[in-house]
């Protein structure tokens, strides 16, 4: 028999095979040395169901050995077979991140050992719009993305995205936070102050920072690096890669995109019906304008209006304008003459 262990994150898998024989060449696979009697169960993924029951699944045949999760349940019940079933007696909160940890044994008494993690599945997603961004920083005044709920719901396992800050590693990720109906969330993304906390629970008026509003639920992105700039794009998604909502912004609406990731953005949000042009490609002059914006001069969202996934949804407020956590203002920048970009 021989054992081999797996540990899966983030999306990748790390495999440690144990031949105890000399280096192969490169593109050799190693287990084509191996009898495929003595070849242990391949892991090819893992899914959740719903928040108490969750999918793996093997290339063979396989009985699951010692399962547990690293959050506390009351029992776990498990289907054997290639795809396997674990069901949790205690549900989970919608979007928690959470370890599967077991040992998968095939027909011919192989094992591989595992370690998976991955989000629950939230099914309480709420209604939301992206309100207001700030893509300029003169501290304290950092970067910002406002959201607005128009349901109640949860949070957990959504994320924003930028055309640099991709599906692979997201701008933000939610923890499981229950919102109600009318708040306005705001991502700060950047920690350059003390006393900076996630607002996850009932008060709102628990994080410090300049910009934290009382009556709005304040998140913090660690660090303190340049996340998002005047020419990007932002998506808000669900654990299904589905874009709940998005903008697309631009310092120039001349001529095509100078960056393959804002092309690449734009055929994602594209094949979303996210945003809509004069074409089916977006190009510069289908996104906001964005050159105007400074620390007080905000992109922001016309809250009358129908969503229409256009730029025609969207303003620059006037100077001293911005107001995370709150409604915009309405008073919009009108530049001169000489301003006007091309």
């Amino acid at each position: 028999m021989k054992t081999m262990r797996n540990a899966f994150y983030g999306g990748g898998i790390l495999l440690f095979l144990l031949l105890g024989g000399a280096c192969t060449a490169p593109r050799q696979n190693p287990l084509d040395f191996i009898s495929s009697e003595i070849r242990p169960p391949v892991f090819l993924g893992a899914t959740s169901l719903d928040t108490q029951t969750f999918e793996l699944q093997f290339s063979a045949e396989v009985e699951l050995e010692h399962v547990s999760f690293d959050l506390p349940t009351s029992g776990i019940e498990v289907q054997h077979g290639a795809t396997c079933r674990i069901v949790s007696e205690t549900a989970f909160p919608g979007g928690a991140k959470i370890t599967i940890s077991g040992r998968a044994r095939d027909t011919q008494n192989n094992t591989l050992d595992f370690i998976v993690p991955l989000r629950v599945r939230n099914d309480r997603i709420p209604a939301l719009i992206i309100t207001e961004v700030r893509t300029e920083y003169s501290k304290p005044k950092v970067e910002f993305i406002e959201l607005y709920t128009r349901s109640a719901g949860n949070l957990g396992g959504l994320r924003i995205v930028s055309s640099s800050c991709f599906l692979e590693a997201p701008l933000y990720e939610f923890e499981p936070t229950e919102v109600r109906q009318g708040e306005y969330v705001v991502v700060h993304l950047r920690s350059i102050e003390e006393g900076l906390q996630d607002e996850r629970g009932e008060n709102l008026a628990l994080s410090g920072g300049t910009e934290a509003h009382p009556e709005a639920r304040d998140f913090w992105l660690p660090g303190n690096t340049k996340k998002i700039r005047k020419t990007d794009g932002i998506a808000l998604i669900d654990q299904d890669n589905r874009v709940l909502d998005a903008l697309l912004i631009s310092e120039t609406a001349e001529g095509s995109w100078q960056k393959n990731e804002m092309t690449e953005f734009c055929s994602f949000l594209t094949s979303h019906n996210a945003w809509t042009g004069a074409s089916a490609t977006l190009l510069p002059a289908d996104a906001v304008m964005s050159s105007y914006t400074t620390t007080t001069r905000t992109i922001c969202r016309d809250e009358s209006r129908e969503d229409s996934h256009t730029a025609a949804d969207w303003y620059v407020t006037a100077t001293s304008g911005a107001s995370p956590g709150q409604p915009n203002k309405t008073t919009r920048y009108e530049p001169t003459s000489k301003k006007i970009p091309k």
